[in-house]
């Protein structure tokens, strides 16, 4: 009885492969897309990369070898205008390499719809976009971007919607060097853009460093100390406007059994924490 699953496994996989082999050897039809490369472009035309259905026949064998060829479809786009066009199948060729025993045909003989569109060019501002609300106010005005304008070409229904184009998001690390590159969020596939990232430099800003001291949260218990002093780093006009309840500091993670805590510490996000001091507590939560 211990020899009988192995066996039987033996036996589905054997009857697996046959089933298979009779398969790949017989004729099927099987129908898939295939990409469509558009050739001789007119210039003022915008079109959406499309597919094409088809319709392939042969020993499933040589359908799998045709499927692995990566096959395409080729149009000569040169008679395309802007507007709606409905493209006959002998317009576009489909490739089929000679040694491949298969039939290829476009699915029920149908035409192609195309929507086209006037292809033009917009020139838009770049923008850049910020991880925190407290970042795009201070540090917005200090940004020089390059370059600050971008050449956008594509399909004129879709670019006369855009006013600009965005920036990937911009966090307090790179603020912390005066120069950095960034790359821009692609409206549309089918739009190019002249640029795919922009140079980020910083205006410079006058920064200082502050020591703020802090009571230390005591809903977890009596914290001991009771308070800490942090160091804080960021442009002079933004630590002469914080204030104390912008700044937090908690026990954080517990360290041993008898009530020793690291110290946690939160800041604004236009700050930086230097160091604080001590940088553990000791909680009594009996008290």
């Amino acid at each position: 009885m211990k020899h009988a699953l192995p066996l039987k496994i033996l036996s589905v996989l054997i009857a697996s492969f046959i089933w298979l082999q009779i398969i790949l050897a017989e004729e099927q039809s099987v129908t898939f897309n295939i990409p469509l490369t558009l050739n001789n472009i007119p210039k003022d035309v915008s079109i959406e990369a499309r597919k094409v259905p088809v319709t392939v026949k042969g020993k499933g064998l040589e359908i799998i070898r045709y499927w692995l060829t990566k096959p395409k479809a080729e149009l000569d786009a040169s008679f395309l205008s802007a507007g709606v066009d409905l493209i006959p199948p002998e317009k576009y060729q489909i490739n089929k390499p000679h040694y491949l025993e298969v039939s290829v045909d476009p699915v029920n003989q149908e035409k192609l719809f195309f929507s086209t569109d006037e292809k033009i060019e917009k020139i838009v501002p770049v923008s850049p976009t910020f991880s925190d609300p407290d970042l795009e106010s201070y540090f917005k005005p200090k940004l020089l971007l390059l370059p600050s304008e971008i050449k956008l070409t594509g399909p004129k229904s879709k670019l006369d919607r855009l006013r600009q184009i965005s920036t990937n998001t911009i966090n307090q690390r790179m603020l912390e060097s005066s120069s950095f590159r960034i790359d821009l969020i692609k409206p549309d596939p089918n739009i190019l853009i002249s640029d795919s990232s922009v140079q980020v430099l910083i205006r410079e800003i006058e920064t200082s460093i502050r020591i703020y001291t802090l009571a230390i949260d005591s809903s977890m218990g009596k914290p001991y100390p009771a308070a800490v002093s942090v160091k804080l780093k960021g442009p002079s006009r933004v630590l002469a406007d914080l204030k104390l309840s912008e700044l937090k500091a908690f026990p954080d993670k517990p360290i041993n059994d008898s009530g020793d805590y690291t110290i946690g510490v939160e800041v604004p996000s236009t700050v930086i924490l230097i160091d604080k001091t001590p940088q553990v507590v000791q909680l009594n939560k009996n008290e």
